[in-house]
């Protein structure tokens, strides 16, 4: 996939953000896209909650490795 024009939309969570990375996921009904610099990754789930329950998993596992650098 090509990456898309402006990385970040109103619809998406942007999970990271520094000076080197920002990475931003949108999810529509059962279908999550993962935003790089410089590709995206789409990944199809077989429904909404679990596609909701991945969104979770994606966040929560980021904002411990950013708490983790931190520290």
């Amino acid at each position: 996939m090509t990456p898309r024009q402006k990385l970040t939309t109103s619809n998406d969570d942007v999970l990271i953000c520094s000076n080197k990375h920002v990475v931003a996921a949108t999810k529509v009904g059962s279908l999550i896209t993962i935003h790089f610099a410089n590709f995206s990754l789409e990944i199809q789930t077989n429904n909404e909650g679990e596609a909701a329950a991945y969104m979770n998993v994606l966040k929560n596992s980021l904002r411990e490795k950013r708490n983790t650098e931190v520290q």
